[in-house]
């Protein structure tokens, strides 16, 4: 079975604009190197999982059985906020590299739910991230900051 390519969207429909989540007001931009993952002032040396339910949090993947493969694993999700949450769209972080990859599993769940998301490679999950926060979207991340 062929790997899905760097960047994978179903968000044909998603609204220009919407009012904002008032949690959302309390998130701030993201920036991302090896290893490390800047939100607002505060930095942290693990991944991060951040939506407007819950705010940001460092993100242990491999507690919710999430391993380079098979991939971000539905428990990953079902921990989130962000499925119970008014977020517009997912975005799901698969590193720098590409390394990380979200299973048939997880992005299945999203599209049931009704929820959009976007796999994408970290730095693009960080710029999509940081353009939905200016046009006021809802938005949840799970990012991966290294491979």
């Amino acid at each position: 079975m062929a790997e899905e390519s760097k960047t994978t969207s179903i968000i044909d429909d998603l609204p220009e604009s919407q009012e904002a989540d008032p949690t959302a007001k309390d998130l701030a931009f993201v920036t991302a190197s090896w290893g490390r993952v800047i939100v607002g002032s505060k930095s942290y040396a693990y991944d991060v999982r951040i939506s407007p339910g819950r705010g940001v949090e460092e993100w242990n993947w491999r507690e919710c059985g999430t391993h380079h493969d098979p991939g971000i694993t539905v428990r990953a999700l079902a921990e989130d906020d962000g499925l119970r949450s008014s977020s517009s769209l997912y975005i799901l972080s698969t590193g720098f590299h590409s390394v990380l990859r979200a299973t048939r599993e997880c992005r299945d769940r999203l599209t049931a739910r009704g929820i959009p998301y976007l796999v994408l490679d970290t730095k693009s999950a960080v710029e999509e991230y940081n353009k939905c926060l200016v046009q006021g979207k809802h938005v949840a991340l799970l990012l991966h900051c290294r491979c």
